[in-house]
């Protein structure tokens, strides 16, 4: 008796490092991905495997990262997306529910300008950086007038590449607190196998 209560007092804390381990390194550490949407095709595609590591800071500009998914917790915006799609065929919309997480490129960070119009998305940071980016709109016949938007403390904005996908030019910066992942690499399919 005395030697079984000897061997769980030495057990019991062996259980509780790797209960402790485990938790640790599932907030913090690295994950494996399930792309759940084509919205930076080609860079990533619907059902690619990535190594992530979840975020603890602001990544760098014109990083891949996972954030949750805004438009369908938007009532708002759904019913608008659903009615644009009804009336003109042939537009995709990513299938997600509203915990999944969707890639998108961060292009702006905290205290850097945004301009948009159309096609063109303009960035302007600190010490002089500016970067282009000719991403298509949400959808081709939408006009949008010259925008402007100085990204917030703890705000990012982010882009997807493809016509058809929501991302911050529809629904404004995104929170700092609801990116989840950035994509570190390619895992599978094996013939994409590649760093991001």
């Amino acid at each position: 008796m005395a030697r079984s209560r000897d061997r769980k007092r030495r057990i019991l804390p062996i259980i509780l490092l790797v209960a402790v381990t485990a938790a640790v390194v599932r907030m913090a550490g690295p994950a494996v991905v399930s792309v759940g949407g084509d919205g930076i095709a080609p860079l990533i595609q619907r059902g690619d495997l990535l190594f992530a590591r979840r975020l603890r800071q602001v990544p760098a500009r014109e990083t891949i990262v996972f954030t949750r998914n805004h438009s369908p917790t938007d009532a708002f915006i759904l019913q608008r997306v659903q009615q644009f799609i009804a009336a003109r065929r042939g537009v995709r919309i990513e299938e997600t529910g509203p915990s999944r997480t969707i890639p998108r490129i961060l292009a702006a960070v905290p205290g850097d300008t945004v301009r948009f119009d159309g096609g063109t998305v303009t960035v302007f940071g600190e010490n002089g950086y500016v970067r282009r980016y000719d991403v298509r709109p949400f959808h081709e016949s939408l006009s949008s007038p010259s925008e402007q938007v100085v990204i917030g403390e703890d705000e990012v904005f982010l882009l997807a590449t493809r016509s058809g996908f929501v991302d911050s030019r529809v629904l404004g910066p995104v929170a700092v607190r609801d990116l989840r992942f950035t994509a570190i690499a390619i895992l599978w399919p094996a013939h994409r196998r590649s760093r991001l």
